[in-house]
């Protein structure tokens, strides 16, 4: 997945709480959040956990890269496959305005949703608390912002 940096004129960091939107569905397995926002609700860039920065158009060309390729999730970026995408939406300033009786115009995070088809276990580390939420890896050509 490529990154860039944008240089806008307010940014907030990740951990402001929206990306903890977080559900889980016992009865299916699947678990629906946030993979990565790029803006928050207000509009600004959103700075990772990673400090870095993906645009709202590279992060939907490596989520369709990713939905072409693997589909497989991991827990904490690790081992084998805990389960897989089974849903996907990436969520664009375009996509909210060509769907106007679906999304709220102007509001909302910029970003990539996804639903994963999870294992149990992970279904337990949610319930207790030890996952709070998604998180996406991949390889970047990172462009540092010029100041």
């Amino acid at each position: 997945m490529s990154a860039g940096r944008e240089a806008p004129a307010e940014t907030v960091e990740a951990d402001v709480g929206f990306d903890v939107f977080f559900k889980s569905a016992p009865v299916d397995h699947v678990i629906y959040g946030w993979a990565y926002v790029s803006k928050d609700e207000r509009g600004r860039q959103v700075v990772d956990h990673s400090g870095e920065a993906i645009t709202i158009e590279e992060l939907r060309k490596g989520a369709h890269f990713f939905l072409r390729e693997s589909r497989e999730a991991d827990d904490m970026h690790e081992g084998d496959p805990i389960g897989a995408v089974v849903e996907s939406l990436v969520v664009t300033d375009d996509l909210v305005k060509a769907l106007p009786n679906v999304f709220v115009q102007g509001e909302g995070p910029r970003g990539w949703l996804v639903g994963i088809d999870a294992s149990p276990e992970i279904h337990g580390k949610i319930k207790v608390g030890e996952r709070l939420m998604l998180s996406i890896a991949g390889k970047a050509n990172v462009v540092e912002d010029e100041e």
